[in-house]
């Protein structure tokens, strides 16, 4: 019985008798077979509309669906697992485009995947590698570091002019502080040092190298500043109520200083 005649989901058996030239034997009858789905499959190797894509170019699949009983595919149903510099990237499961934004220059990409017809999946397909090209990119630049100067009561304000002349935005560019010389890597990244990690006298200064996502520029270094000390405040001033010519003025006020120092004099007019 060929294949064109079966269809799925039909129940066949056969009977047979045989002859050996003067008698026929008796009536044999088979086991019933059911005839199952014919699984898809992908003809070829699964791909890519460009195997060679650059970071500005999006990573497609691309591949030849074929079922025997010319089901259709599922889409909705479709498995796909990619791996990029061989290691499975859950995140990305199912879909059918990486965007440009997710790669790097040199990265490869593969994907595995099966395809279903409504009824069953097909085996597990391994595709092609993309490999990401590298496209010209300028170094982005900056300017104008500043640091203000600051008071063990405000805070280190770092900032900066970022320019990059292929109009790249500045994605996390590397920034590191420095006290006194020495690198403090807990403020790495930030912009903001809190008055309350500052000490007077202390020397602060912070370094930037420049990142647009594709490539980093050159390091720059801002000015120094030494943290001033926080001049000291009195609060809850209060003088004799009500006194008489016979009675002494009596004055008192709260002492409070930031940066921790005793109240060494005082100044009062009359």
């Amino acid at each position: 019985m060929l294949n064109g005649h079966t269809t799925r989901y039909q129940v066949w058996n056969f009977t047979l008798k045989v002859f050996d030239g003067y008698e026929w034997s008796t009536l044999y009858i088979s086991e019933q077979v059911n005839i199952s789905n014919a699984i898809p499959e992908i003809s070829g190797v699964p791909g890519f509309v460009d195997s060679t894509p650059t970071v500005l170019e999006d990573i497609i699949i691309q591949y030849t669906y074929f079922d025997y009983e010319n089901d259709s595919e599922v889409n909705a149903s479709r498995i796909i697992f990619w791996y990029k510099l061989n290691e499975y990237q859950p995140q990305y499961d199912n879909n059918i485009t990486i965007p440009s934004s997710e790669t790097f220059d040199l990265e490869t990409w593969y994907y595995i995947i099966m395809v279903y017809d409504g009824f069953n999946f097909s085996i597990n397909y391994t595709s092609q590698i993309a490999g990401i090209g590298s496209v010209s990119n300028t170094p982005p630049i900056v300017g104008n570091l500043t640091l203000l100067e600051a008071t063990s009561s405000n805070d280190l304000i770092a900032s900066y002019d970022f320019y990059d002349a292929d109009g790249d935005p500045d994605i996390t560019s590397d920034i590191k502080w420095y006290k006194d010389g020495i690198h403090q890597p807990m403020l790495d990244g930030l912009l903001i040092v809190q008055y309350t990690q500052i000490i007077p006298g202390e020397k602060w200064n912070f370094t930037i190298i420049p990142y647009d996502g594709r490539i980093s520029g050159t390091l720059n270094s801002s000015n120094t500043i030494i943290v001033s000390n926080s001049a000291p405040i009195a609060l809850g001033l209060t003088i004799t109520e009500t006194p008489e010519t016979a009675n002494n003025l009596i004055i008192s006020w709260n002492y409070q200083d930031i940066d921790g120092d005793n109240q060494s004099s005082f100044l009062i007019l009359f």
